[in-house]
């Protein structure tokens, strides 16, 4: 797949060159997605996700799983579900893994991590 990233504060987006792709949309975390910057991510998703057939979130660099970025993954899953489409976690480190986990979210890493 041919990417193009798009990088804006803390997080980069790659999607396939097509622009009615149907491909899903890989979205890279880069550092902490927390309410600092959890509108800014977003407002990106929002604007990239209508153009795709689900979406992708690379995980590795994250360093911190939080309640907004929690939030945003599930919105995420219910919006793209309605349209049939699937969310999908890659790279998940462990301590990202253990703070989902502490959130009550063990099941729905391990559905996101399993759906391709």
């Amino acid at each position: 797949m041919t990417t193009r990233p798009w990088v804006l504060g803390k997080f980069a987006v790659s999607k396939n060159k097509k622009s009615n792709s149907d491909e899903p949309l890989a979205f890279k975390l880069q550092s902490t997605v927390n309410l600092s910057n959890i509108n800014e991510v977003c407002d990106e998703l929002k604007s990239r996700v209508s153009e795709s057939e689900g979406l992708i979130v690379d995980l590795s660099d994250l360093e911190n799983a939080t309640t907004p970025l929690a939030q945003l993954l599930l919105s995420a899953e219910k919006t793209l579900g309605d349209a049939g489409h699937a969310v999908e976690i890659v790279n998940c480190p462990e301590p990202v893994r253990e703070e989902f986990a502490r959130l009550g979210l063990s099941e729905k890493i391990e559905q996101w991590s399993a759906e391709r």
